[in-house]
């Protein structure tokens, strides 16, 4: 029988000169590779949340090299579970039922806290289930999917496992809707989505944008090899930067084949930052088409800024993001920001939240390679429009952005939930 510490007080209220204690859980932390942008936000919004006197507690899974118990990651606590694993029989169901085994685990450090906050349905059902007084912020990463499809070779038993599965995880999605005081989203678009495709609660949603490390982007400073590499042939190049993982929906394989379209591509070179299972395809790509002298790919790298700091353009042509953290990250660094504009079918994106077109940045009105490439031939062929977006976009992010806006956001969205 699983026991839990009988509830405390929560008595939080917002309070400026108040502190809380936070119980912030992501499964991946600080796993980048694994975790993509939440483990990067968790990161960020724990460390505003300390800075300005609150105390979070990150809640992580203990995958090795990294064993169970407490430890220090990125200046923040981590305290990281064992959890539970299901019998062979019971996996196809464990979305729904790993939330009581967990409760065992996460009642210590929940007890202790004011506030929690998960990212995996799992998490959130247990926490609610044994604090339902507690403020629970549950923040929607992405949008619900139908789950990967089977592999061919798979059994029919196999195949009949997975969709369970597949259930299962949207059933314990909808739980923790209904179970969470708050829905924090990080865009119009991921609410909208939610609203009208997932009949998700709307008087739940809220919307909280991610910040950015201003300072960390504005500043940076590129290494002597890649000004190098960008000053080849003795000229200087313009250099168009992609940031991110390297998946089926960023749709680096598009911004490849514009590249290789453009008029201009003799004066330019493409940096291509971050890594992902699709590389590998991705470098044959641009060997086919010719243009893979011209291109750099770095790989899986913690020091984005030193490649941005590089960039007179950069990119983003996802066709899915929800909200779009490298977007963010090219406006901190000054670079003239392109991505697609949302038609909410073949992109779905929230760009145009973050990119005012024409002013800030520029939204390619087709997802096209060769309008792209149009795109980006324009900017090549004009330094003062490039300058121009890349400083207002600078100081737009300078003033929509903050970690320490979306922190405080977190706080006050639990302190509304004390107070109904």
């Amino acid at each position: 029988m699983i026991t839990t510490p009988k509830p405390g007080p929560c008595r939080l209220v917002a309070d400026a000169d108040r502190t809380y204690a936070v119980l912030w859980q992501n499964e991946h932390f600080p796993e980048v590779a694994r975790g993509g942008g939440g483990a990067v936000n968790t990161k960020y919004i724990c460390r505003a949340l300390a800075e300005a006197g609150h105390r979070p507690v990150i809640v992580a899974r203990a995958v090795p090299p990294r064993s169970a118990g407490t430890e220090i990651a990125e200046g923040l606590m981590v305290v990281r579970l064992e959890a539970p694993r299901p019998s062979r029989i019971l996996w196809p169901l464990w979305p729904l039922l790993e939330a009581r085994p967990l409760r065992r685990l996460l009642a210590p450090l929940a007890a202790l806290s004011d506030v929690l906050c998960a990212v995996d349905a799992s998490y959130a059902n247990a926490l609610k289930g044994m604090f339902p007084e507690r403020p629970l912020l549950y923040r929607v990463e992405g949008l619900p999917s139908e789950g990967a499809r089977a592999p061919e070779a798979l059994t029919r038993a196999g195949r009949a496992a997975l969709r369970v599965l597949a259930l299962a995880a949207q059933l314990a999605e909808r739980l923790a809707w209904r179970r969470a005081d708050v829905l924090v989203v990080k865009s119009a678009f991921m609410r909208d989505a939610l609203v009208q495709e997932h009949r998700a609660p709307a008087e739940k949603i809220l919307v909280i944008p991610n910040g950015v490390d201003f300072d960390r982007f504005a500043h940076a400073e590129t290494s002597t090899a890649l000004r190098a590499w960008t000053a080849a042939d003795g000229q200087p190049h313009i250099v168009i930067a992609f940031s991110g993982r390297l998946v089926a929906m960023k749709n680096v394989s598009g911004l490849l084949r514009a590249f290789a379209l453009m008029r201009n591509r003799e004066r330019v070179r493409l940096l291509v930052v971050g890594d992902g299972d699709q590389r590998p395809a991705l470098e044959e790509q641009a060997r086919a088409l010719g243009v893979a002298a011209r291109c750099f790919f770095t790989g899986l790298t913690d020091r984005v800024e030193q490649f941005l700091a590089a960039a007179d353009i950069f990119v983003l042509p996802s066709t899915y993001e929800p909200f779009g953290n490298a977007l963010v990250e090219a406006m901190a660094a000054g670079v003239a920001p392109v991505a697609f504009r949302p038609d909410g079918h073949r992109i779905r994106t929230a760009s145009a939240e973050i990119i005012r077109d024409g002013e800030t940045g520029i939204l390619a009105d087709h997802p096209s390679p060769d309008n792209l490439a149009r795109v980006l031939d324009e900017l090549v062929q004009n330094p003062d429009l490039r300058r121009r977006l890349g400083r207002r976009a600078q100081e737009d992010c300078r003033n929509r952005f903050s970690w320490k806006k979306c922190a405080e956001a977190y706080i006050e969205a639990a302190a509304a939930v004390q107070r109904r």
